[in-house]
């Protein structure tokens, strides 16, 4: 866990099932850690932002340079402090989202970059594509959306990245997201500051917020109305022959 000590500086600690807490890790005082997710045994992944120290023209004291950070964290279980393995530090931008793909490789999405982590054979790679919302579902799959007016959704399966259309632009500026089994959830504000649900079916069958669910429905739909331009077909020969 991530806490504040006495003298207000940042660590990370451990607390075991017995309720025994570790010794705390120091942190680096330019790193401003958001988020920790556990992984695997005595494995756990950190998010934060790593405030760039000021130099002589480039930026103000005031108003650092942010930039995003990702760690690894080692800890057994015992009162030894965790620590940190491994520390990357982004370009710009932030993390949102941490994704365990199979147990084994991490995706770790940003609004400007999105990192894949291999923790058992520690391959880094990364993609260029922003996302503001990242999550995993059932099938381990990873989907990336990106902002408002965006028409497209970055999936992320069996080790290979494809883009799925979506049928129309994305009307939501994206706050909060979830995953219900099925569906993906985005909360968010349209243009006029009304709050919004958009579903995506991660499933794609009759989705019409999906791109194959609504090529289903427009399927649908032109075969209907083949059907009924022929039956009226038959009806109007059937009347003249008739007369």
């Amino acid at each position: 866990m991530i806490t504040r000590e006495v003298n207000t500086q940042q660590s990370i600690r451990g607390l075991n099932s017995s309720g025994i807490t570790s010794a705390n890790t120091p942190n680096n005082e330019n790193v401003n850690w958001q988020g920790i997710q556990h992984i695997s045994d005595d494995l756990w992944l950190l998010t934060g932002n790593y405030n760039q120290p000021a130099t002589s023209g480039d930026q103000s004291p005031a108003a650092p340079n942010l930039r995003p950070v990702w760690a690894t964290v080692l800890w057994n279980g015992g009162v030894i402090a965790p620590m940190i393995d491994n520390l990357q530090i982004g370009d710009y931008g932030e993390y949102h989202s941490v994704i365990l793909i199979n147990h084994q490789e991490i995706i770790i999405a940003g609004t400007h970059e999105t990192v894949i982590y291999d923790h058992t054979s520690k391959d880094i790679s990364s993609i260029d594509y922003s996302s503001v919302a990242g999550i995993g579902d059932k099938y381990n799959s990873a989907w990336l959306f990106n902002g408002k007016d965006s028409k497209s959704v970055m999936r992320y399966d069996d080790g290979s990245w494809s883009v799925e259309t979506l049928p129309h632009q994305l009307p939501i500026e994206v706050e909060t997201f979830g995953f219900d089994g099925v569906s993906i959830y985005l909360h968010g504000v349209d243009d006029n500051g009304a709050p919004k649900v958009m579903t995506f079916d991660t499933s794609a069958v009759g989705s019409i917020e999906s791109g194959s669910g609504f090529i289903n429905l427009a399927f649908i739909i032109i075969s209907l109305i083949m059907l009924a331009l022929m039956a009226t077909n038959i009806v109007e020969k059937l009347r003249k022959e008739i007369a």
